[in-house]
């Protein structure tokens, strides 16, 4: 099977102050990190948007996550950029602690060699004739849910077909890569990309290329 048309990608990187407190800041603030902010705090989200740098970020529950809205390859997006800008106002005003960080990459790719998204996800993850053995389960398809370490950070995948539509030929999967930080510092700008990169190209290359491809 061969990946190919990886398509609806997202992305974003997550950030959780060490304590919950109420992130102020304004649009003429925020203009220094992204161009032409608008939104606002609406009930307990505080999100803004810019169209021009395909950007969101948004405060809320605790956590603030930064989302590339462009669709395109994460590495080609600032949003590394945009997290230590944001992030530069908020210690300005004193919140400068945090216990964690994260990644997140989700995408949709097309499985043409197989009938159905289900039944190549099955192939790859389910011995179907041991379920058959044991249980009398004739597995016609899966989605797959898996819990992992790695470069220090824990991590959860999924793998399902879109919508958890039985019969498309589309998978769909996403990955969290969360990073406790246990008194340390969040990763400089320079890190932070190179971080950022490198787990984007293993879940592109190593977990999907490897696994489905």
């Amino acid at each position: 099977m061969v990946l190919r048309n990886l398509e609806n990608i997202k992305s974003s990187i997550v950030v959780l102050p060490a304590k919950d407190t109420n992130v102020e800041i304004g649009s003429l603030e925020l203009s220094k990190v992204i161009s032409n902010p608008s939104g606002g705090q609406i009930g307990e989200v505080l999100q803004f948007t810019s169209l021009k740098d395909q950007t969101a970020i948004v405060v809320v529950g605790g956590k603030i996550q930064f989302q590339d809205e462009s669709g395109g390859e994460p590495t080609k997006h600032r949003l590394p950029e945009i997290v230590q800008g944001f992030l530069s106002i908020l210690r300005g005003q004193g919140l400068d602690s945090f216990k964690a960080y994260g990644f997140n990459f989700e995408v949709t790719f097309d499985v043409r060699e197989y009938p159905t998204a289900a039944e190549s996800i099955a192939d790859q993850f389910i011995n179907s004739k041991a379920l058959k053995d044991r249980a009398e389960l004739d597995i016609s398809g899966a989605g797959v849910k898996l819990f992992f370490d790695h470069s220090g950070g824990r991590c959860r995948l999924v793998i399902e077909p879109r919508l958890q539509e039985v019969t498309t030929p589309v998978v769909f999967a996403t990955i969290n890569y969360h990073y406790d930080l246990e008194g340390e510092d969040l990763p400089t700008l320079d890190e932070l990309r190179v971080k950022y990169a490198g787990q984007w190209t293993h879940f592109k290359e190593q977990i999907l290329g490897k696994l489905m491809g």
